[in-house]
């Protein structure tokens, strides 16, 4: 097993290394890596896997199942009326019914499903009998069940290995400083720098806070560099990002068009409403054509054909993500939805891959990549590669 240190950074953008602000000390220039239609549970998935969604059957942090969903206890016609109350209260009501709604569901949760954990943001109380989370950790054993994981399989060799990084630490001065002890003690260390992703969406990919931020992890990144080389001189070092970050210019209120059209969400239709996406579900023939027919006005946005969920590996053959996926264009969000509720973030990412901003990175010390630009499916057989697995 060669010595390898894996540097992961969540949410910097391709077009933001070896600015002024962050420039690696490898002997290789970064190549620019694609992602995959999606968040951070996609991206995680493909990266550990080098499968694409429709493969591994995990795209979202939440799949419709209502028959296995741990939440089935809050199927009730009561909670959809006290959440359309709710919808209608003061924001100061909301936000308070908000947390409280979600710490009870996170605590009775654990005490009927222990093994599911989910933070269910802000979706709908009501909504969630319908869907079942996912292992929110891709680092735990067997959590894709057959699909193996590149942690997995350092299990299975018996590799002395090491990940630091979120869930268990989650700030980053605290990833470098255990991933300094690291270094002395592993022969593959993997690291996850995560706090860059969330200054974005809150203050903007140009800010201040967020170019002091790069200049802390480049300091941080650089420093794990340096002693891993003088450590291990024929080792590999491999330093990449899941996505890139766009500037929010526009907001666009799907759920309130579509509430405006003569059907019940909940009875006629499902509805889920992601930052860049609006998915649906549809129980009724006039629910299909009469939203679909409201999407196809609304600008800013596309309904994904057949045809193009397919050529983006979701073509998962059941309606797991949604019979509809409406995804917004670079620059638009939906607001409100169920991660940011009504705040509309300053920075976002989830659009279309085809968008550079989007766009992450991929750097390594030795023998360069032959291509300037891969696919995050492909980035699992650099590791392989790297570590030396046959």
């Amino acid at each position: 097993m060669n010595k390898t240190l894996i540097v992961f950074i969540d949410g910097l953008g391709y077009d933001r290394v070896n600015d002024s602000s962050f420039t690696l000390n490898l002997s290789n220039e970064p190549i620019r890596l694609t992602p995959a239609l999606g968040y951070s549970s996609a991206q995680q998935s493909i990266m550990w896997t080098g499968k694409m969604p429709s493969e591994t059957g995990r795209w979202s942090e939440l799949a419709y199942s209502p028959e296995s969903s741990p939440w089935w206890w809050l199927g009730s016609r009561y909670l959809m009326y006290l959440d359309e109350l709710v919808a209608r209260a003061p924001r100061k009501f909301r936000s308070l019914y908000e947390i409280v709604a979600r710490e009870t569901i996170r605590f009775l949760s654990g005490w009927i499903r222990p093994f599911r954990s989910y933070d269910a943001f802000a979706v709908p109380v009501s909504k969630l009998s319908h869907f079942t989370p996912y292992e929110s950790d891709i680092h735990q054993p067997g959590c894709l069940g057959e699909t193996e994981t590149l942690f997995d399989i350092l299990r299975s060799r018996g590799v002395n290995y090491r990940y630091i990084g979120y869930p268990d630490v989650k700030e980053d001065h605290e990833v470098h400083g255990k991933g300094m002890e690291a270094i002395m003690e592993n022969d593959v260390i993997i690291l996850g720098f995560t706090e860059l992703d969330s200054i974005e969406h809150h203050y903007g990919v140009d800010s201040r806070e967020a170019r002091d931020k790069l200049g802390e992890l480049n300091a941080f990144i650089n420093d794990l560099i340096a002693l891993f080389e003088s450590s291990n001189p024929d080792g590999t070092v491999i330093v990449f990002s899941d996505h890139g970050m766009s500037e929010v210019k526009h907001s666009i209120d799907v759920q309130g068009r579509v509430n405006c059209l003569d059907l019940r969400d909940g009875y006629d239709y499902l509805s889920f409403y992601d930052a860049t996406m609006a998915r649906f579900w549809f129980y009724t023939e006039a629910a299909e054509s009469m939203i679909t027919e409201l999407l196809r006005t609304i600008e800013g946005g596309v309904i994904l054909e057949d045809d193009e969920l397919r050529s983006l590996g979701l073509d998962f053959g059941d309606d797991a993500f949604g019979d509809l996926i409406f995804l917004v264009d670079e620059g638009f969000v939906v607001s409100p939805n169920y991660f940011q509720g009504r705040t509309v973030p300053r920075g976002m990412h989830g659009y279309h891959p085809r968008n550079p901003g989007q766009h992450a990175f991929l750097a390594k010390n030795d023998e360069p990549v032959p291509r300037s630009t891969i696919s995050m499916d492909e980035v699992f057989d650099i590791f392989i590669q790297a570590l030396g697995i046959t």
